[in-house]
């Protein structure tokens, strides 16, 4: 038997198709009788013969260059001092003279140093507070190395002081 929806071969006796699930009708075998009249081979009808076409050459454009594209900048207005907010508001030269100043204090220009190094009040004056502490590690730095290097060499304060006198 042979399967009505997928085509498949199913065993006699079964009643799904193994292959999509389908139930299996059992049809009664109809005899049929053989046909005795041979059947006229069909022709094809033969289509008139066609003259070859020359292929059409389409023109050739000469190759272009690609043009770049052109980027223009967005435009802004510029704000004046007065115009921009407190946040990025430039500090003069002499506001830059007397935070370094104030940052040379002892123990309160330390504090201030700190607190002007964290605080987002004004951007310039967090800068400045930030290349300040870059140039204390800078002179830290320094220092530790002479001191390393007048400790390798074996001379003290008071060795150098001693030497000074003779001259």
């Amino acid at each position: 038997m042979i399967c009505s929806k997928c085509g498949v071969e199913v065993q006699e006796g079964t009643k799904f198709c193994v292959a999509c699930g389908n139930p299996v009708e059992v049809a009664e075998a109809v005899p049929v009788a053989p046909v005795e009249a041979p059947v006229a081979p069909v022709e094809a009808p033969v289509a008139p013969p066609v003259a070859p076409v020359a292929p059409v050459e389409a023109p050739v454009a000469p190759p272009v260059a690609p043009v770049p594209p052109v980027y223009y900048p967005p435009v802004q207005k510029e704000l004046t001092k007065d115009e921009l907010p407190a946040k990025f508001k430039p500090i003069g030269a002499w506001a830059y003279f007397g935070y370094q100043l104030l940052f040379s204090i002892p123990l309160v220009g330390f504090i201030l140093l700190i607190i002007f190094s964290l605080s987002d009040d004004n951007i310039n004056r967090r800068n400045f507070a930030r290349s300040y502490w870059c140039s204390l590690i800078i002179v830290g730095a320094v220092a530790i190395l002479v001191l390393v290097l007048f400790l390798m060499l074996g001379h003290t304060a008071v060795d150098l002081a001693d030497e000074m006198m003779y001259y």
